[in-house]
């Protein structure tokens, strides 16, 4: 992708149509990389990070935003429809490794090998979710914007992207299902206090982990793995609660948080199976020659 965020208001008109962007930073002061986020929406400069300021990178630019003037595909459709925000040597070589063709919209149809911007998008939102991606290239990723290793297995390359996709549902598109969190009890319904309480297996009292709001109401269903589970710098679990503190949750807010966990659960499971999928096709880096 060749368009960032240096002039928000030039960048943020490519999001006023529909798109998708990637949420990243260009570096980290200390610990691990994982600020990698997408949006359908508007985003903020510490989307993913009280710290570091973010960079988007739309999917797609529209003529009525401020267009590059070079690297893009020249097109012979009016002038008014959008353009992937792609560079045309990286096209040429991706089509080259995988022996197929570029679309210039939507997913494309990988079944006949033709391929669109959004089913590279979710191929390189699964690579960068990959736990093993962000280990083996720590040091970079702490110093410069990431970069995703391109592969010549077709195979791969399409298993990745439906996970890929998966994520991109779950973190632009609100597609989690919350069914596996409560709300039990009844209350004020007002967030006094967060407090995680871990599962318990044993006695009366037996849970599979809570998030008190106040000292009669909790939400249940919450592993210690989800409670945990960052997205850049941020603890969502416990910070989406804390930045409502004093607040008394509405019928959509005890809707939406259990939706969160269920995302960031699903989350997790998918990065594991995206370590999976490459170790299936030769592990790192031998997947990517």
């Amino acid at each position: 992708m060749i368009e960032r965020g240096d002039h928000r208001l030039d960048l943020m008109r490519h999001m006023f149509r529909e798109n998708l962007a990637l949420i990243t930073v260009r570096r980290t002061e200390a610990g691990d990389m994982t600020h990698f986020f997408c949006t359908t929406q508007l985003s903020v400069l510490h989307s993913t990070s009280a710290k570091e300021s973010n960079f988007a990178f739309p999917l797609y630019l529209y003529p009525n935003g401020k267009l590059p003037d070079n690297d893009l595909f020249i097109r012979e459709e009016p002038e008014e429809k959008r353009r992937p925000n792609f560079s045309a040597d990286f096209i040429k070589d991706l089509c080259q490794r995988l022996k197929v063709k570029f679309v210039l919209d939507g997913l494309g149809k990988p079944s006949k090998r033709i391929i669109g911007p959004e089913l590279i998008f979710n191929y390189a939102y699964a690579v960068f979710h990959s736990p093993r991606y962000r280990e083996r290239y720590a040091e970079f990723l702490r110093t410069d914007f990431p970069r995703f290793p391109l592969t010549s297995d077709y195979e791969l390359f399409q298993e990745l992207a439906g996970v890929g996709g998966h994520l991109v549902d779950i973190h632009a598109r609100n597609q989690a299902n919350g069914s596996s969190v409560s709300f039990p009890e009844k209350g004020s319904n007002v967030i006094e206090e967060v407090r995680y309480q871990p599962p318990q297996t044993h006695g009366k009292d037996r849970h599979s982990g809570r998030v008190w709001i106040n000292k009669r109401q909790y939400f249940e269903g919450v592993s210690a793995h989800v409670w945990e589970l960052p997205i850049g710098g941020y603890h969502p679990a416990e910070r989406w609660l804390k930045d409502r503190k004093g607040r008394t949750l509405s019928y959509e807010d005890k809707e939406t948080y259990p939706r969160i966990i269920a995302a960031l659960s699903e989350t997790a499971r998918l990065m594991t199976e995206i370590d999976k999928l490459i170790d299936k096709h030769g592990g790192w880096p031998k997947a990517f020659g």
